[in-house]
């Protein structure tokens, strides 16, 4: 895959993403208030639900410190930047590209993993479509592989 041309996405993120979780997260307390369980169950459960999804705003949301703002594949190899400005190297063991979905997986440094789900208002189309076909050519090589050995 080192002959694919350098390329940078910028990530911003996703409205889609925010509105889906929270209407779930909703869903979810809405279901607990409604079920027939003890008062203090249907608190912890509620409390817990709402910590969950302030984590995932805090993780996902417009003033993001840690997630990832930035991905780009230079010089044959993948580069992660976060909202603090820390780059990651990585490498890109998996992932999924869809017209409206693309998940990727990464191994970082230290044997950590990270995983970015990007949909349709989280980079700019054009840049949405090379992952896509990115995921596609890699696919196609590790097929190619695995039919040579």
């Amino acid at each position: 895959m080192r002959h694919l041309p350098d390329f940078t996405v910028e990530l911003q993120p996703s409205r889609y993403l925010l509105i889906g979780v929270s209407i779930a997260h909703l869903l979810a307390v809405t279901a607990v208030l409604i079920a027939v369980i003890p008062i203090w169950l249907k608190a912890s459960f509620s409390l817990g639900l709402g910590l969950s999804l302030l984590w995932f705003w805090l993780g996902n949301g417009p003033r993001r410190h840690e997630s990832i703002v930035r991905i780009a594949w230079l010089d044959g190899c993948w580069r992660l930047e976060t909202g603090t400005g820390v780059i990651l190297t990585a490498e890109l063991v998996d992932g999924y590209g869809h017209p409206v979905l693309i998940i990727l997986n990464f191994r970082l440094e230290g044997n950590r993993y990270r995983s970015l789900t990007l949909l349709p208002d989280s980079a700019s189309p054009d840049s949405l479509r090379r992952l896509r076909v990115l995921l596609r050519i890699r696919r196609g090589a590790e097929t190619t592989d695995s039919a040579h050995r």
